[in-house]
């Protein structure tokens, strides 16, 4: 099953990966890796219930970069799925975007400090900068927009 995926182990929190499930773990435990040519090498253990999981198409919904396997500025999911004999996981399994009552309490633009989640002994002066479903778009003040990251707001 094909998803998409924040990887936990990045030094940047601003974009999804295409990622695979590769084992079902006893616990509620997947055993998942970015598609590529390390797959099996750089595998993580993930609980289902993982916030770090997106299903297949919200990085395109929700206008976040998308990396795809071979790090191809076009990623297409029906042709990778085709081509990979793949099926996209269920959006069932995934944790739902909380409806606009719910987000209307992080008002764009509003000021907040967030950790670093790169370096989390910082705690920062910060904008909220956009909603990408159920995340969140943090700019750091004063920090070059490469520098954002997205939070889940559960």
């Amino acid at each position: 099953m094909r998803f998409e995926l924040m990887d936990p182990l990045a030094q940047m929190f601003n974009e999804l990966r295409v990622a695979s499930v590769l084992e079902v773990l006893k616990g509620g435990y997947l055993r998942v890796g970015m598609d590529g040519p390390d797959v099996e090498s750089e595998c993580i253990p993930l609980h289902c219930t993982s916030s770090f999981m997106f299903p297949v198409g919200y990085a395109q919904k929700y206008n976040i970069k998308l990396g795809g396997p071979n790090d191809t500025e076009e990623f297409n999911w029906d042709n990778y799925l085709q081509q990979a004999g793949a099926v996209a996981a269920p959006e069932s399994l995934f944790r739902p975007v909380p409806d606009e009552k719910f987000m209307d309490h992080f008002q764009i633009g509003a000021k907040l400090e967030a950790s670093d989640m790169c370096e989390n002994h910082l705690v920062c002066p910060a904008t909220v900068a956009a909603h990408k479903g159920r995340l969140l778009q943090i700019h750091f003040d004063g920090w070059e927009d490469t520098y954002d990251q997205l939070f889940d707001v559960q």
